[in-house]
């Protein structure tokens, strides 16, 4: 047997108070400590999370001066850019606890696509795409905000998924991040060769209240020091 870590990530609203309880409840050993990100040995935690992905530091840009007939521009404008991209390999989903009544796709979206209906789309194999070049058409250095319509650990989704562990393996030079409402289902849902690469997928687990936090975060924080059999140990 061989354990690996999994490097989890925590977003949380008041950085010192999650800091303080988690060195208190699981006495972890600090690695960094730089504010608004701590890092224990196996997980981390953020605050402000949302700004991170959503997008790029915000840029003052010195616009170019009007000329003649033409009104002189502010000084400054505002360039705001996306760090993130979303990528659905399948879509589809049903509610599963109370934070479900709340999620955007059972609004707008669930009309267009179907809410109950597990279903691959036509992005399925969209990160390992070649222009005719041969290059990849999603360019590396990105965020892949992955089944954020739907719950990559449907186990409508269990064969489809062996598949999207190929590409995201793959894909080193993109980070996936993956939410769930079913991270029971994480140690059941992982490839064979899990531990032997697979440092650029980020696991998130959402809770909508205390019971939830109550049943889900024990689940999710076992998951950071997982036991899996080594290919190389099997006989």
């Amino acid at each position: 047997m061989k354990i690996w870590k999994i490097k989890g990530l925590l977003a949380v609203k008041d950085i010192s108070a999650s800091k303080s309880f988690y060195e208190t409840v699981l006495h972890p050993n600090v690695v960094i400590d730089i504010g608004k990100h701590v890092t224990f040995e196996s997980f981390f935690l953020q605050q402000e999370y949302a700004k991170i992905i959503g997008m790029a530091p915000i840029f003052w840009k010195k616009l170019a001066q009007g000329g003649p007939g033409r009104p002189k521009p502010p000084l400054f404008y505002l360039e705001q850019r996306r760090l993130s991209m979303n990528w659905e390999p399948w879509t589809g989903c049903y509610q599963i606890s109370d934070g479900c009544a709340n999620c955007y796709f059972y609004g707008p979206y669930a009309k267009r696509c179907g809410q109950n209906t597990i279903l691959k789309t036509d992005k399925f194999n969209w990160p390992i795409r070649r222009n005719k070049k041969g290059e990849y058409n999603i360019k590396g250095d990105k965020i892949l905000a992955t089944c954020f319509a739907t719950d990559f650990f449907l186990p409508e989704a269990d064969e489809w998924r062996k598949e999207v562990w190929g590409m995201i393996r793959e894909r080193t030079d993109i980070d996936f991040l993956i939410l769930t409402k079913r991270i029971d289902r994480f140690p059941v849902s992982l490839p064979d060769d899990w531990g032997e690469g697979y440092d650029n997928v980020n696991i998130g687990c959402t809770v909508e209240n205390q019971a939830i936090a109550d049943y889900r975060l024990p689940l999710f924080l076992s998951c950071l020091l997982y036991t899996s059999p080594s290919p190389r140990d099997t006989r």
